[in-house]
């Protein structure tokens, strides 16, 4: 398939074959970068836009996602990469961060580092350490993962299923069944513990106990590998009204579900055309807003001496604030029959609007 881009809009198109079959699908995948000036205005970045990844690429701020999958039920993933900023130079040892996109609305809490401390034989929080920033990413979130030496130069990694890379994580009660199965010789198992608890957290759902097991809550790029595939698919579970003995029901190889990103609490309907994002607390003014702009993306496909339009919708959104810079990832997918004989192209095109896919056709 021949792709003509004269955009400032990267694209990328992808063909999936059907076994023992001459049908094939398209999917088409465009990533449009806006800057955001102080007054909110978006303005189409064509200087430096960010490309369609075909692979994952780290930053500081955690990891921006391959985008060519082939995704296009009718939800818009949202992920924030940046930092909580205290509203004053002193440094604040707590504060909240908000979005709201539309009528979708969270709140992180944020704390400067903490531990537990044993006093007469029960566990309390120390309190929060100040700072002036904190990055907002999955290794401050509830979490972590300890080594373990079993035997002597035998080490085994203990993690908390859903996010190994954070903080706060009860790792005693595993570490000492694993000893009982290993029969590990006297004097172990050993190893270390960091009694730090996470930075953010749900704060409706704050940390009371050692013992206590959040959600993790962080609005950046979910590994691949993360336990929140489970827990997307728990929550689907619950709105079908499914046991949780029952959920593997659910999990089937081309699921969309696999193949989400973003935290589960941000993964939402498509917002309405013009919907107001605001965000607070990451940024040195007291909030970063601007309207989702009326923008899409069309292919303009021809095979053979067929003519067709693909409309490309809004699938995921990426903040930026630190940068003053947002993303917006469209998505959308046609069949047809191949011939080899027939030229087939796609013309890229933008058109200034905002509209949502058929949800009966986006499966």
């Amino acid at each position: 398939m021949e792709l003509l881009n004269n955009t400032a809009v990267p694209v990328n198109i992808m063909i999936a074959e059907k076994p023992d079959s001459d049908i094939r699908r398209m999917y088409g995948v465009a990533k449009a970068t806006f800057q955001v000036s102080e007054d909110g205005t978006l303005t189409l970045d064509s200087n430096d836009p960010l490309p369609v990844y075909d692979k994952d690429v780290e930053t500081r701020f955690g990891v921006l996602p391959k985008d060519d999958v082939p995704r296009i039920d009718p939800v818009l993933e949202v992920m924030v990469f940046g930092r909580a900023v205290a509203p004053n130079e002193s440094g604040v040892s707590e504060m909240d961060v908000t979005l709201q996109i539309g009528t979708e609305h969270r709140a992180l809490k944020v704390f400067g580092n903490r531990y537990w401390q044993q006093t007469n034989g029960s566990f309390e929080i120390t309190p929060p350490e100040p700072f002036k920033e904190l990055d907002l990413t999955w290794a401050n979130a509830f979490g972590g993962s300890v080594e373990v030496e079993v035997d002597e130069e035998s080490f085994v990694d203990v993690t908390d299923p859903v996010n190994p890379e954070g903080s706060g994580f009860n790792c005693h009660l595993q570490i000492e069944e694993l000893g009982k199965y290993l029969v590990s010789p006297e004097g172990f198992p050993r190893y270390q513990y960091d009694h730090r608890l996470p930075n953010i957290e749900d704060p409706g759902e704050l940390i009371q106990s050692p013992d206590d097991i959040p959600l993790p809550r962080c609005w950046a790029t979910c590994a691949l590998s993360s336990g929140m595939v489970l827990e997307r698919f728990r929550q689907q579970a619950k709105v079908k009204g499914i046991p949780d003995d029952e959920i593997h029901e659910l999990i089937r190889i081309g699921s969309s579900l696999l193949l989400h990103r973003a935290h589960p609490d941000w993964i939402i309907p498509i917002p309405v055309e013009g919907a107001e994002v605001e965000l607070k607390g990451m940024t040195n003014s007291p909030s970063w807003s601007f309207k989702l702009p009326s923008f899409q993306v069309q292919l303009d496909v021809k095979i053979g001496e067929h003519e067709r339009t693909l409309d490309l919708f809004p699938s995921a959104l990426f903040l930026m604030p630190d940068l003053k810079k947002l993303s917006i990832l469209y998505r959308g997918a046609i069949d047809y029959r191949y011939r080899a004989t027939e030229h087939r192209s796609s013309r890229v095109r933008t058109v200034d609007r905002w509209t949502t896919p058929n949800r009966g056709l986006a499966q």
